[in-house]
């Protein structure tokens, strides 16, 4: 049965806003303006920066709220020598961004480790064993990235510890924040930072920044990890305009003259040359999967040593082992897809549901949200998988324009024991 598609057609509030556009831009072609006020480029300077994507289109870091607070912190923490424990997700955006501020922090002497969850055993988010694994190291300072953000008992565990907690992550919070000397998410209610969009990894970046600059440093020097943020910023799939579209831009030519050892070895390991990576597709569909095979197979704390590795020689068993489980990955992801596929055409046929929730104790939790996806392009419906770990359900939820998933999560909140996500995609346990 091929894919489904169903296309929505936009309308403009104000139609003079294309021949307004058009004028600014010296008679610019009726389709291109029309395409352009369509996706919210209604200005000449909004023009000019998305088409001739520089540096000049990025905001200053501090802009975010508490980044003060978070760069004055991890600045004590170089001068003091502390030990700093970095805690990351294990999709591409949480390892990347665990490679990134590990990589920054060690290049500045500091006593640096990483933690990343196990997905069968911890869960998404902060954990108990990750903060005690900190406090085992007499570390005095937690940075968590790509997550967090709805972890409260946790953050209130890191202070019993006696652990500073600094959050970075761009996913949706509650009502609530958690206790954490900082909390840096731009899609806080109370944060006026021009863009919400960046990854996990692109505020990794954007703390960095900021920490360069109060310790009277060249913030550029924060652009050295550009492949890094490329590969989250399209695995992640956030949106291409603003700042990500800056940062794509440059990061795909960083992509081709990589000389990161484990960027390298994975891309020979997949049979791509690297300077054929000019667009999202080439990591989104070639390097994206193989990362994200080592967290839905195994343990992503293989993808993190793969992209801190020093020479090609440690790198490449290890990307062998990547490229190993991706292909596993795959034969699971088939076998599940078809069954799913399968039960909600039952689902259709008998009672024509608005949402599709799907259920199977022995499907693999590390691919239900790839299913869950393709489940989606098929039937155009809300689709909730759900799989057994252990004494809990897990599920992963995607879903379609117009309907957001974390919202009707959060409406049936009370009935689960955990869940976070965006509007397309949220992950749950009950």
């Amino acid at each position: 049965m091929p894919m489904s598609y169903r296309w929505l057609h936009r309308s403009l509030d104000d139609p003079d806003v294309v021949s307004r556009l058009q004028r600014a831009l010296n008679d610019l072609a009726l389709p291109l303006a029309r395409t352009l006020a369509l996706r919210g480029i209604t200005t000449f300077e909004e023009a000019k920066h998305f088409f001739r994507a520089d540096r000049s289109a990025l905001h200053d870091p501090k802009g975010i709220r508490d980044m003060a607070t978070a760069a004055a912190r991890l600045s004590d923490a170089i001068e003091r020598g502390e030990r700093v424990l970095v805690y990351g997700d294990y999709d591409v955006d949480g390892t990347t961004a665990a490679a990134l501020l590990t990589d920054f922090l060690r290049s500045r002497g500091v006593d640096t480790s990483y933690f990343i969850p196990d997905r069968y055993e911890d869960g998404y988010g902060l954990c108990r064993r990750g903060l005690d694994a900190a406090a085992e190291q007499d570390a005095s300072l937690v940075v968590a990235l790509d997550c967090g953000i709805t972890g409260h008992e946790e953050a209130a565990y890191a202070q019993e510890q006696g652990l500073d907690l600094i959050i970075a992550d761009h996913h949706t919070p509650k009502d609530t924040l958690p206790e954490a000397l900082a909390v840096l998410d731009p899609k806080r209610t109370d944060d006026d930072y021009p863009f919400e969009e960046l990854s996990g990894c692109g505020l990794a970046f954007k703390l960095v920044q900021a920490t360069l600059i109060h310790r009277d440093k060249d913030p550029e020097d924060a652009f050295d990890y550009l492949d890094l943020l490329a590969l989250s910023t399209a695995s992640d799939i956030v949106p291409l305009h603003g700042e990500n579209r800056v940062l794509m831009a440059e990061g795909l030519q960083a992509l081709q003259d990589s000389m990161r050892p484990g960027i390298r070895a994975l891309a020979e390991a997949a049979n791509l040359d690297l300077q054929n990576v000019t667009s999202t597709g080439n990591i989104v569909f070639t390097l994206g999967p193989r990362i994200n095979a080592a967290g839905r197979m195994d343990h992503a704390s293989s993808a993190v040593e793969l992209l801190q590795a020093s020479n090609f020689e440690e790198a490449e068993p290890l990307a062998a082992e990547l490229e190993k489980l991706n292909r596993e990955r795959r034969r699971i992801d088939n076998k599940i897809e078809e069954e799913a596929i399968e039960r909600a055409e039952r689902q259709i046929t008998a009672r024509s549901p608005h949402a599709l929730v799907l259920y199977d104790p022995d499907w693999h939790l590390g691919v239900i949200g790839i299913v869950a996806s393709s489940v989606v392009e098929r039937f155009h419906k809300p689709t909730v998988l759900l799989t057994h770990n252990g004494d809990e359900v897990k599920g992963s939820a995607r879903s379609i324009e117009g309907i957001n998933i974390y919202e009707a999560l959060a409406d049936c909140g009370d009935l689960l024991t955990q869940f976070g996500g965006h509007d397309h995609a949220a992950g749950m346990s009950l």
